[in-house]
Formats: structure tokens, sequence, C-alpha cells
């Protein structure tokens, strides 16, 4: 997996692509790319797909990485892009860049 491209924020949904808000709550989300600025906080990672959970809440992240055992963590989501896109932002708490690999996918629930 590449880690995230700064272009990647401009990218938006195809023409023929929905822009409104599917549930995605407790669904797993394949992780598209992360970064982590200053790693001792965590991670931010870019999930496919958009949700209607809320900014500043405390999420349960569950993280999914093949061969490997399933860990827990806090989340919290990133602020939306301005325009319609079909991914979002969040930062996984205690999480390093090393924790994932390709063909992670994330699970995020309400505390």
């Amino acid at each position: 997996m590449n880690n995230f491209d700064l272009n990647f924020s401009a990218r938006l949904l195809p023409p023929n692509a929905k822009a409104g808000c599917e549930i995605l709550e407790d669904k797993m989300r394949r992780v598209l790319g992360f970064f982590s600025i200053n790693s001792k906080f965590g991670t931010t990672v870019i999930l496919e797909g958009r949700s209607d959970l809320p900014i500043g809440k405390e999420l349960r992240a569950e993280i999914y990485a093949p061969g490997r055992a399933v860990v827990e963590a806090t989340a919290y989501k990133d602020w939306p892009h301005p325009r319609p896109v079909a991914y979002e932002g969040y930062i996984l708490m205690g999480i390093a860049k090393a924790d994932l690999i390709d063909g992670t996918a994330v699970k995020l629930k309400l505390q």
C-alpha cells in the first residue's frame, strides 16, 4: 500500500456516483491510504466510502490487517472535505504506520 498521496484529496466522485452519505457505521471499509505527522499520537487513514458518523465524537475502530490479530483503537473523524468525495479520513489513536499493511480494513462504531 502506498502512503497517502497529497493530491488524493483533490479527487472527486466520478460523475455517475451519488454524492449523498451512505450509512457505513459497523461496516468494513478498505484503507485507501495513510499518513502520520506525529507518530506518538496515531496515524490518519483514508477510508473508502462516506458515513454519517459525527465529527469530534470518540469512535471505536476495529482494524483488520491480513494475517494479524484484530486490533481495537480509539478513532476520531477528520474534518470533512468541502466538496462531496468518495472517502473519509479518521485518526487512529496509538496506531503506528507500521501496523497498517496492504489489504487492511477498518470497522467504525460510536463508543
